[in-house]
């Protein structure tokens, strides 16, 4: 009977690494560690291809670049669109702060106007939608809005000092939807009322003022 010969904790984690006796390196021949790289090769390979064309699927036939996914009554707003500011100095909140004298207090208000009248400054860059029908010969470009027609609201400063704050509101837009009215020939387009929510609000507003004076939302617009 052959005597088991006892090796040390060195020579036993070499030949745990390379057995030449075998020819195995960590336990595996060449020719079993080459199978297994190529299985882990194609594997990889295989779900790297998969989740390129999921991804492909999804996003050039799935999602249109030109049409939302949801429209109608099957998206957030459904057909119930809303008003919101134009310009807030803040993001997340609606309050808008300002002062009717010299403070900084107007500051973030002053530049948020200023910021989205500089959108309309150049008619270059803007699509003359003053011709009939309802679309514009270019829907991917924004229609020319004549600042002008804002009166006393076109100079956001003077309107603050002279105490008159601005309020600048815009429509939320939905696909598909456009309004429907019960006598466009008199209304040819949906109006906006502005006013407090008790008595004591309307008391302290006073007169509104709306620019442009027939208070309608120009959809092409």
């Amino acid at each position: 009977m052959k005597k088991a010969v006892k090796q040390s904790r060195w020579t036993s984690f070499k030949r745990t690494l390379y057995n030449p006796q075998k020819n195995e390196i960590c336990g595996r021949t060449f020719r079993e560690w080459v199978l297994i790289f190529i299985f882990y090769v194609l594997a990889y390979c295989f779900l790297a291809g998969f989740f390129i064309g999921m991804l492909f699927v999804f996003l050039y036939a799935y999602v249109d670049s030109d049409v939302p996914t949801l429209t109608g009554e099957h998206s957030i707003l459904r057909f119930r669109p809303g008003i919101g500011l134009a310009a807030k100095p803040n993001a997340y909140d609606t309050f808008i702060q300002v002062a009717t004298y010299q403070s900084t207090i107007n500051d973030p208000y002053i530049n948020k106007v200023n910021e989205l009248f500089s959108k309309y400054t150049s008619t270059n860059e803007n699509e003359n939608c003053d011709t009939p029908g309802l679309h514009p010969n270019n829907p991917n470009i924004p229609c020319i809005f004549d600042l002008s027609v804002l009166g006393e609201c076109r100079n956001i400063v003077t309107s603050l000092m002279e105490g008159k704050p601005c309020v600048l509101v815009k429509v939320n837009r939905i696909f598909g939807w456009l309004p429907h009215l019960e006598n466009p020939s008199e209304i040819p387009s949906p109006g906006i009322e502005c006013g407090g929510t008790n008595e004591f609000d309307r008391e302290s507003l006073g007169v509104i003022r709306y620019f442009p004076e027939h208070t309608g939302l120009n959809m092409k617009k």
